[in-house]
């Protein structure tokens, strides 16, 4: 998608410095997070006849001229999905990290491969026989194929062992003399994707993709100042376990310097630092776990003793005890059924979890190639970007959630995504997947009151020095656009970015088509 690029004198006439003034002004607003909730198109008497795509290059190009930025990698492109035109680009060609743009990609192609509809199961089995005394002589079998349904965050993570527990009760179970074993083989043991940052790897965005997981393969500690200063931080941790053993280091004081470790292929979780005396809430951790079936299996052992159901057995997986799974006699007892794909993915582009993501792509691979793996997926999801006319030398996947800095792209070749998703008939699926302003996401709290409030559906994307949004508006006239907005290599704070951003998405909401009244 070319455009042909005309200098532009911005001080030809009266109008157009008044124009700046006013742009300017707004810009001023933004920095201090004040927005105009009337934003409109610079209205001003012409003699030449109203061009409104002309108008919204100018007032864009104003915006994206500003001097605060110029160190910046700036690019951006706005299409109209209604028309099939090209409205504006600017670097549009420019290769970007997306961060969590990456998940645009990966969702649209889980719709595309797997349908709206796709459901993830976990199977439980038992095998042998239940004695009059209740003692099972025999083992349990856990088989997932990376069911994300099992850690949605509004549902309690222990709802599917409950259930479990209550079909061993009806069985007459109350020991389980054989072992409790994680079939985790639905994917292959690589967990971690291709250049993600080794100090990534601790914290939950960066937990392990299994096909087994739990909790988010995650835990939480809530730290409190204490008494006095000097003193020992006070620390909650949900769920408690005895999978993983934190040692409490924090110290109050006079601000906030928490930090935190966890010994490699360990749960051996180390908290150093001080806390501020003055905090009124909570500092939380999200800490990722080593061995997420082992994980699961853990707890599941620890609720089976808090409903006095004894288990003398050990605990075993696939990967990393290497304990095959004989089915042949196996009696199938329940299974657990994720939401559809079309309410997972809500999950994946508006709040950006990165394991949802990961777990897609790896499923994309498996149901496509019997392979479970990031490398399968990132190839079936290739060829499907070249099918719809980007160049595979121009861009460069290493995941499904954006984490890798490896990974590369443009802004032209996210919006050839979102024309191609308004093909499809899952379009509406994915396009309510994405976060609004307002509401419950990463959007949550940006372009509240504006213009833009309740017209726009977008993912953001953001990294250390990246700050990255691409969507689709709906402007003053009804017409739908998609834009990408891509910012890398900044070194200004992330709300004056997204300040930035924020005012050329509003430029965008406010566009019209229809000539202004000439006063």
């Amino acid at each position: 998608m070319n455009i042909n690029k005309k200098q532009i004198n911005l001080f030809s006439s009266k109008a157009q410095k008044t124009k700046i003034i006013i742009l300017c002004f707004v810009l001023n607003c933004l920095n201090l997070n004040i927005y105009s909730q009337d934003l409109k198109p610079s209205v001003y008497k012409i003699n030449l006849p109203y061009n409104p795509v002309k108008e919204l290059k100018t007032d864009l190009e104003l915006i994206l001229n500003d001097e605060k930025f110029k160190n910046a990698h700036t690019g951006m492109i706005v299409y109209s999905l209604d028309r099939d035109e090209l409205l504006f680009e600017r670097n549009s060609n420019k290769n970007f990290v997306p961060a969590s743009l990456q998940k645009i990609i990966t969702t649209s192609s889980a719709l595309f491969f797997l349908g709206p509809e796709y459901e993830f199961k976990t199977s439980f089995y038992m095998t042998g026989d239940v004695l009059e005394n209740g003692d099972l002589l025999g083992d349990l079998i856990i088989q997932g194929n990376g069911n994300p349904g099992m850690i949605l965050n509004d549902s309690d993570p222990y709802d599917i062992f409950y259930e479990w527990i209550y079909v061993l009760d009806s069985l007459g179970i109350k020991s389980i003399q054989g072992d409790i074993i994680a079939d985790d083989s639905w994917f292959d043991e690589v967990y971690f994707g291709e250049g993600w940052a080794w100090d990534d790897l601790k914290y939950d965005y960066g937990a392990a993709v299994n096909a087994l997981n739990h909790n988010q393969n995650s835990f939480e500690i809530k730290l409190y100042s204490g008494k006095e200063k000097g003193s020992s931080a006070l620390i909650s941790i949900k769920p408690e376990s005895s999978y993983y053993n934190v040692i409490n280091n924090i110290v109050t004081g006079d601000f906030d310097d928490v930090n935190f470790k966890r010994e490699e292929g360990t749960n051996i979780i180390e908290l150093y630092g001080t806390i501020d005396k003055k905090r009124r809430s909570p500092k939380v951790l999200n800490i990722s776990v080593d061995d997420p079936s082992r994980f699961m299996l853990f707890r599941f052992k620890e609720i089976l003793r808090e409903n006095n159901i004894r288990f003398r057995g050990q605990l075993y997986s696939y990967h990393r005890n290497f304990r095959d799974v004989n089915y042949d006699n196996a009696i199938h007892l329940i299974d657990y059924q994720s939401p559809p794909l079309k309410e997972l993915i809500k999950k994946v582009n508006k709040e950006s979890i990165n394991l949802y993501a990961e777990i897609l792509l790896k499923t994309i691979a498996k149901e496509k190639t019997g392979l479970g793996s990031f490398e399968k997926g990132i190839e079936q999801i290739e060829k499907l970007l070249e099918d719809i006319d980007v160049d595979k030398d121009e861009f460069e996947l290493r995941d499904g959630s954006g984490l890798s800095r490896m990974n590369f792209i443009s802004p032209e070749q996210i919006i050839k995504v979102f024309s191609f998703a308004k093909t499809e008939n899952w379009y509406e699926d994915f396009k309510n997947s994405l976060a609004m302003p307002g509401k419950e996401g990463t959007m949550e709290f940006r372009l509240k009151n504006t213009i833009a409030e309740k017209k726009l559906w977008v993912k953001t994307g953001t990294m250390n020095g990246i700050s990255n949004v691409a969507g689709i508006v709906e402007t003053t006239d009804g017409e739908y656009l998609t834009f990408c907005i891509m910012t890398n290599n900044f070194k200004q704070p992330l709300t004056e970015i997204r300040s930035f951003h924020d005012l050329l998405i509003m430029r965008l909401a406010g566009f019209s088509r229809i000539p202004p009244l000439d006063e």
